[in-house]
Parts: C-alpha cells; structure tokens; sequence
C-alpha cells in the first residue's frame, strides 16, 4: 500500500462489551453506557491492524489502563512516536 511496515502512529479506543448471565467472574458494570460486561482495549495502527489489547472489568476507565496497553510494546514497534 506504499506504507513502511512499521507504524509510526497509533490509536487507542476502548469498548464496553454486554455479556451472558453465565459470562465471566471479571464482569463490570460501565455506568456511562449502561452496560454490564468486559471492557476491550486497543491500541491500533493507521490501517486499524490491532498492535496490543488489552480486556478488563466493563467499570475500569480507558485511561486508567493505557499504561497496561503499552506496557511492553516498544521492542515490537520502535517508531511509533504518535498516539
């Protein structure tokens, strides 16, 4: 697509995802949207090609665990330097 492999931007967004009656242990509950459920976080490149996730408790805040989301990812992605 005439893009470096490497991404050098990324995106970060969170969504909070409804489960089951029988769903798992970690369910929360996200006031804001009025869901109860698990939380996905991504970070994402400019093609939205996921780079790192990361899924909690629906009650735990985005910003809280971007550190957990880019914990670790230097070495995979050297140039990313946006987000």
């Amino acid at each position: 697509m005439g893009k470096d492999p490497q991404p050098t931007v990324a995106i970060i967004d969170s969504q909070s995802v409804k489960s089951t009656e029988e769903g798992a242990q970690s369910n929360g509950y996200d006031a804001h949207k009025n869901i109860k459920g698990c939380k996905r976080h991504l970070l994402v490149d400019t093609l939205g090609l996921p780079l790192s996730v990361y899924v909690t408790s629906a009650d735990v805040q985005g910003r809280v665990r971007t550190r957990s989301l880019l914990a670790g990812l230097k070495p995979f992605v050297p140039r990313l330097k946006i987000i």
